[in-house]
């Protein structure tokens, strides 16, 4: 009986959890860790989550580095076509609200493309806002150019319609876009053209209009409106 007593006691003590292990060694988990066994500041705690990560950062510990403002960034202006079609000016008539638009096709520096850079077509309000249309040959004898003369910077044009005023297309590459004007003698002034009123009645089936006079609507060099009748 004793020795089954002293057997139980060995066994007993054999299986006792360790509390404290040798020195260097991990306690066991599970195990009370002793406060006096190290500095405070050596125990690190992990950054709650959702919590700033730059927030109570105490003296002497690691700084954010410096948040410098990234420079604007700088565009560079977008380069021309190598074929751009700058607006002129219009013909308006008393038969629909059509108009025949004038332009002219300048090249990526802002200078007229080929021996006759001016031309015209179509606007055709009565169908759309959009719809464009080329003129007919015959129509183009009523619209079209009698010449053109290109100096390079510069064209003089003669139209059809009103040979006896000859245009000069100026063109001005001074802002981001190019951009043209339309230069010619109304009512004896110098001005810039903006548009062209067609008075006429039909006649030959309505094939052949009867122009009655044409109207010139322009702008003087103070911004004044210039206007002038033609009688035909």
């Amino acid at each position: 009986m004793t020795f089954l007593l002293s057997l139980l006691a060995a066994i007993l003590v054999a299986g006792a959890p360790v509390l404290a292990g040798a020195p260097g060694e991990s306690p066991p988990r599970g195990a009370e860790i002793d406060s006096s066994s190290g500095p405070a500041s050596d125990v690190v705690s992990p950054p709650t989550r959702g919590a700033d990560p730059v927030a109570g950062l105490a003296a002497g510990t690691t700084e954010p580095p410096d948040l410098v403002e990234s420079p604007a960034v700088v565009r560079p202006p977008t380069p021309r076509s190598a074929r751009t079609r700058v607006p002129l000016f219009r013909v308006q008539r008393n038969k629909n609200r059509n108009e025949v638009r004038y332009w002219i096709d300048v090249d990526r520096d802002c200078r007229p493309i080929g021996r006759e850079p001016v031309g015209n077509h179509w606007l055709k309000l009565e169908s759309g806002p959009d719809v464009v249309r080329s003129l007919t040959t015959f129509q183009q004898t009523a619209y079209g150019f009698r010449s053109q003369r290109s100096d390079g910077d510069s064209v003089v044009v003669e139209l059809r319609a009103v040979p006896e005023r000859p245009m000069r297309i100026v063109l001005d590459d001074s802002a981001d876009d190019c951009s043209a004007r339309t230069s010619i003698v109304i009512d004896g002034r110098p001005a810039w053209l903006e548009r062209v009123w067609v008075e006429a009645r039909e006649r030959l089936f309505g094939v052949i209009p009867d122009v009655q006079y044409i109207d010139l609507h322009g702008r003087d060099s103070d911004g004044g409106v210039v206007v002038e009748r033609l009688q035909r």
